[in-house]
């Protein structure tokens, strides 16, 4: 009988613990295979091998408010939101190649995120080529790619825009992009079947097309051929929150043509924090569902409707993977913001951000472990790094609203 290594504290709790130790799952670990030293910005640090990139989108409000984005948390110390303190497009690029120069010959991941990658089609679409052509120049060096959205960017319907035909174009310019990039996986974030319980969660704001559930299944059905999508459903009281209502999330996945689902536990806030207690602090808190009596109900009471696949680790988060009878994976998440706060305070990089402010950072938070920043770039990389043809951006002077 094998043993788990410490987790989260809201997963893998008994009975469900005692019931996969018997099951001996296969378990993959993604932290750290290895772990290397390296020089990055004037600083000498250990990262893991590979390291994940996030070059974080945020130069405008995102399309959505979702109830319990953790983006929308508030410090107490009155910290700005991504969108409020982004340089422009041109500098910014000009630090990710900087970043990308110092990490040439070094195994790396890359993940899009931040508020919503799609938001701005142009900045996504000319942040794909940079990292394409750093991946051209370091053949075998990128590890895997993913892009985390809510699709409202590939719309094509667009009823309703002055700019019906020239943001129909730029959407298909972005398909286009992302099917050369050739991601491992787009996971796009839908936490309801039902078009009104998921507006209810997710906040779209007034004329976003994808929140109708005709442009959504359209846009599915435009992108699942070319792409490799998986639905994320975030579990909450208020939405998908027992396991028959997943087992209804999965058939209609299903229906819409997809093979994977991943359903996600609401984020374990950290317990000495500077957070100010928020509507979103509050309906975190009190929308939490027990992710781990939904598997072992699936696991040991439903035996013939599901099956154990594997056990991922990541470096703050834990999952499960689930085949159901209908031929659907099911991944079921969970992640710890004290196990992240351990791991960034490690002394080893697991995650490198480049925030919309310009700094790379080994943390999601802008302000802390800082590694290049927009005032000290030129120090740390050679000035031909910086050549670019930068061209003005459609977006580059959108009104950004306060969230």
């Amino acid at each position: 009988m094998q043993s788990f290594p410490s987790l989260p504290s809201n997963f893998l709790t008994n009975p469900l613990r005692d019931f996969l130790l018997k099951q001996s799952p296969k378990i993959t670990r993604f932290f750290p295979a290895t772990v290397q030293k390296l020089k990055l910005g004037n600083q000498k640090v250990k990262i893991t091998n590979p390291i994940s990139l996030t070059p974080y989108a945020g130069t405008v409000p995102c399309s959505a408010k979702c109830k319990f984005c953790c983006e929308r948390l508030v410090r107490n110390n009155g910290e700005l939101l991504p969108f409020q303190c982004a340089i422009e497009d041109g500098e910014y690029f000009q630090i990710l190649k900087a970043s990308l120069s110092q990490l040439s010959r070094i195994p790396t991941s890359f993940t899009m995120s931040g508020l919503e990658p799609t938001s701005n089609r142009e900045w996504l679409i000319d942040c794909l080529r940079i990292l394409r052509q750093h991946e051209q120049s370091n053949i075998g060096m990128v590890d895997s790619k993913y892009l985390y959205s809510n699709a409202s960017g590939f719309a094509l319907s667009s009823s309703g825009s002055r700019n019906r035909s020239r943001q129909r174009s730029t959407a298909i310019d972005l398909i286009n992009s992302l099917v050369d990039w050739q991601p491992d996986r787009i996971d796009v974030s839908r936490h309801h079947y039902d078009p009104v319980v998921n507006q209810q969660i997710m906040q779209f704001r007034k004329g976003v097309q994808i929140q109708d559930q005709d442009v959504f299944q359209s846009t599915i059905s435009d992108l699942k051929d070319l792409l490799p999508i998986r639905l994320d459903c975030v579990l909450q009281k208020d939405g998908i929150g027992d396991l028959d209502q997943c087992i209804n999330y999965l058939n209609w996945a299903k229906k819409l043509g997809l093979k994977e689902v991943a359903f996600r536990s609401l984020a374990k806030l950290p317990t000495n924090s500077s957070l100010v207690r928020n509507q979103v602090f509050n309906y975190i808190n009190n929308q939490q569902v027990p992710i781990n009596q939904i598997v072992y109900q699936a696991l040991k009471h439903r035996p013939k409707d599901w099956k154990l696949i594997q056990m991922k680790i990541g470096y703050y988060y834990y999952n499960l993977s689930l085949s159901y009878k209908n031929g659907m994976t099911a991944t079921f998440e969970a992640c710890d913001y004290d196990l992240l706060t351990k791991r960034q305070n490690s002394g080893i990089i697991y995650k490198l951000v480049l925030h919309p402010n310009g700094s790379l950072n080994a943390s999601w938070d802008p302000t802390e472990n800082i590694l290049i920043s927009k005032e000290n770039v030129l120090s740390v990389t050679n000035p031909e790094t910086f050549s670019t043809n930068r061209r003005e951006h459609k977006f580059e002077n959108v009104h950004r609203e306060s969230n």
